[in-house]
């Protein structure tokens, strides 16, 4: 007997020791070889754009909240407000209630592909590869699926921005889309306080400290989360998150 309380279905989280990552530019997931349930249907990555006047160097030690705090004092706030929701032992009621209210957005990818079929249960037993490195030229972030050299469009995808946190979508030209349209990049639209505005670049919190002349970054904060159907409500259940990672975006 249920004794009037509701059985919701379990989804099992990536355990953070899947999860490694290099410096402040790169994270590799080692994906589990299953899922026990049955309702598993896909993986979601969250994310927030962080501006930021704190220099690199002062960023590979950022594993601490005053670290964190100087970054950024609201990716402090949204970090100490998610690690209760990280705890293995913990319960999600609403993993995607949390993020949104959060003004947290799911990652994009470019392109004909969506995030939701490329993180399916395809995954199960690869690795996922986040790389925001910095090479010097026109760096566009990527998701790398499984080993070897990155072949986008076949085991590699360049990472987008969700398109939802912009109102007012910038016009587009390039035709087809080789490209992505918002990119995870430090651009010099991120630089100015009128850019980030109710109407565009929702994604992204400002640092209000940062004065002219002083230098310019952005990082993205990145958690993973597991999501199924609960087929007796035919309602999205997640898993609770778990934390990829802080990394500094390339410059545009």
């Amino acid at each position: 007997m249920a004794c009037g309380i509701e059985d919701y279905p379990y989804i099992e989280p990536i355990n953070e020791s899947r999860i490694s990552t290099e410096s402040n530019y790169r994270a590799t997931i080692n994906m589990p070889g299953s899922m026990s349930s049955g309702n598993f249907t896909n993986y979601v990555i969250y994310y927030r754009i962080y501006v930021s006047n704190t220099t690199p160097e002062l960023f590979p030690n950022a594993d601490t909240k005053n670290k964190i705090g100087v970054i950024n004092p609201t990716m402090l706030t949204d970090y100490a407000a998610i690690e209760p929701y990280t705890n293995i032992d913990s319960v999600s009621t609403s993993t995607n209630t949390l993020f949104t209210n959060r003004k947290f957005y799911t990652m994009a990818l470019a392109g004909s592909q969506t995030m939701e079929n490329v993180l399916d249960n395809s995954v199960f037993g690869q690795t996922l590869t986040f790389d925001f490195s910095q090479t010097g030229g026109v760096d566009i972030p990527t998701l790398t699926i499984g080993s070897g050299p990155p072949v986008i469009n076949t085991n590699s995808f360049y990472l987008q921005r969700s398109n939802s946190n912009f109102t007012k979508v910038p016009s587009i030209t390039a035709s087809p889309i080789t490209v992505p349209f918002f990119p995870f990049q430090n651009s010099e639209e991120l630089s100015k306080k009128e850019n980030l505005t109710t109407d565009i670049n929702l994604d992204v919190a400002n640092k209000s400290d940062i004065i002219e002349g002083d230098p310019h970054y952005t990082y993205v904060l990145m958690y993973i989360a597991a999501v199924g159907l609960n087929t007796q409500s035919y309602t999205q259940i997640y898993s609770i998150p778990t934390l990829i990672g802080i990394f500094l975006l390339p410059d545009a």
